[in-house]
């Protein structure tokens, strides 16, 4: 039997390392009664030890665990990517829109055009409307100075914003 006080050195709370004694093929750690092997020593039969079984349910808990993160990766991910091409998005529609409002007011056609005046990154697409709005009720035949804007931006073929906004003809 091992001698606590002599033969083991109290690491922490829980923990104690002891040493193992030339004699005996395992030592008992002092305060818990598990027997471990001794290196260089084969087990005999009725020392405890880890089963097949166990590390069985050890391996299939950690592959589960394993499975769980590597989803969660992949989700926040994805949210990364929507997060970025909306952010894209956003700043396109608001780039364009400035554009468009610091444009020279078109009252010639109908409806109103405005072209693309800022650098578009790949994969993305914007498309500029305009409409006159008839705020005298008179026809939108007659340009009353005011306009909506709206611009569409698409990332491929998937729409992604539609912002829109209002140009006034300043005189």
């Amino acid at each position: 039997m091992i001698a606590p006080e002599t033969d083991c050195q109290r690491v922490g709370c829980w923990v104690t390392v002891c040493r193992l004694i030339a004699e005996e093929e395992s030592a008992v750690m002092a305060g818990c009664g598990k027997r471990f092997k001794a290196p260089g020593k084969a087990m005999k039969r009725g020392q405890l030890g880890f089963g097949l079984v166990e590390v069985l349910i050890a391996a299939a808990i950690l592959a589960t665990v394993g499975i769980v993160i590597s989803k969660g990766l992949a989700v926040s991910s994805r949210a990364a990517l929507i997060d970025q091409e909306r952010t894209i998005a956003e700043n396109l529609s608001q780039a364009q829109l400035e554009y468009v409002i610091r444009s020279d007011y078109d009252d010639i056609n109908s409806p109103p055009q405005y072209d693309v005046g800022i650098a578009v990154p790949a994969g993305y697409s914007l498309s500029t409307g305009a409409e006159r709005l008839d705020i005298r009720g008179d026809g939108i035949q007659n340009d009353d100075g005011l306009q909506k804007i709206t611009i569409e931006v698409n990332h491929g073929d998937k729409p992604l914003l539609t912002a829109e906004g209002y140009k006034v003809k300043h005189e």
